[in-house]
């Protein structure tokens, strides 16, 4: 009624045992994934239902799927993101790569998965955003994945998994969130992982 255009569910699994390691067994993926199917069939064919993955980097066992993938492939509910949110100082894409060949392993047709980028950061006991943190750094160096100590995804570090995504064929990208980006003294992380996608 309110013209929005769909529904994201971030359901992490914390609840159970096995799903604070990261071990979803067959049998909760596919109630999940039932329950992603009703949700988008009461809303309707022209609303969107994705669901919130973690991988390879947050939860190392992962052995299971967190929905199931054949629902997935047949578009009972329209796609993934992967919570891959990850920092490197050295710029290294190894664990968004390690998140990539989980999801083939798993079967998941790419063009439903949108890989995530984080444009928060952690520092000890809190998460700032890279609006917040970037006025400390202006006009960052575009190899620089630090702002005061602090980890970030850095301007060519974003081009490099933009290019990333492209190439494996996935259907999109997943910054959390858009809106932590800077538009400030020349910082945007965005037009950078944008430029990754075009090339």
């Amino acid at each position: 009624d309110c013209n929005i255009d769909g529904i994201e569910v971030d359901y992490e699994w914390h609840n159970n045992n096995w799903g604070k390691i990261g071990i979803i067994i067959p049998e909760l993926s596919n109630r999940y994934s039932h329950f992603l199917k009703n949700l988008k069939i009461a809303l309707g064919k022209n609303k969107i239902v994705s669901a919130d993955i973690s991988g390879w980097g947050v939860y190392i066992f992962g052995i299971y799927p967190w929905v199931n993938v054949t629902m997935l492939n047949n578009g009972d509910f329209d796609f993934v993101n992967t919570m891959s949110y990850y920092w490197s100082k050295e710029g290294s894409l190894y664990r968004w790569q390690k998140d990539i060949e989980l999801i083939k392993k798993w079967g998941m047709n790419p063009k439903r998965v949108n890989i995530g980028v984080p444009y928060f950061s952690m520092n000890k006991t809190h998460q700032p955003s890279w609006k917040t943190l970037s006025k400390n750094c202006p006009n960052i160096n575009i190899n620089n994945n630090s702002c005061n100590n602090v980890l970030f995804i850095g301007k060519k570090m974003n081009e490099k998994i933009g290019n990333l995504i492209k190439k494996n064929g996935f259907g999109g990208v997943f910054p959390w969130a858009a809106n932590y980006d800077s538009i400030e003294n020349n910082n945007s992380l965005i037009e950078w992982l944008y430029k990754g996608l075009k090339n």
